[in-house]
């Protein structure tokens, strides 16, 4: 394919059908240019374009996205195209190392503006439950597994 082609043939790239690329379209395909010219160049001046590398590197999205949008609304479109939706995972960035986390935050706020470069890890199920079971002086408690091995190993010895 020719985003396979784009990518020296190691993966591939998507155009995402936001509503921000949807509206830039119909701005491009209007009878008279003269009279949206304006509007366009101020367009272009609130749009970011991001592009974001799936978790294993394969994929690519590219998203023209309103500088008023937020992460959630990048989160939302990529659950839309992403093969497996069903996992959870981080969007981020590597220069600045950041993680984007807040849903509300816009993208001009995170200055995601005009263009960034993102990727995507995968939040492992182990690291999500783990903040439930530190106790507040930073330490973890013992799971009710191993107190009953604890109990186990002293019956034994007895």
């Amino acid at each position: 394919s020719d985003g396979d082609r784009a990518n020296g043939g190691e993966g591939s790239c998507e155009l995402v059908d936001t509503p921000a690329l949807k509206e830039l379209k119909q701005s491009l395909t209007t009878d008279d240019i003269d009279r949206h010219q304006s509007t366009q160049s101020a367009n272009r001046r609130k749009l970011t374009t991001l592009r974001v590398k799936s978790e294993d590197g394969l994929k690519t999205y590219i998203m023209k996205m309103a500088f008023s949008d937020t992460i959630g609304n990048v989160r939302q479109w990529l659950d839309v195209h992403r093969a497996d939706s069903s996992t959870v995972y981080d969007i981020l960035t590597t220069f600045p190392n950041r993680v984007y986390a807040d849903n509300e935050a816009c993208l001009v706020d995170c200055g995601l503006t005009p263009n960034a470069a993102l990727y995507l890890r995968t939040i492992r199920e182990q690291s999500t439950e783990q903040p439930e079971a530190v106790e507040s002086d930073g330490s973890t408690p013992p799971s009710r597994g191993s107190v009953h091995s604890t109990q186990n190993q002293s019956e034994a010895g007895d």
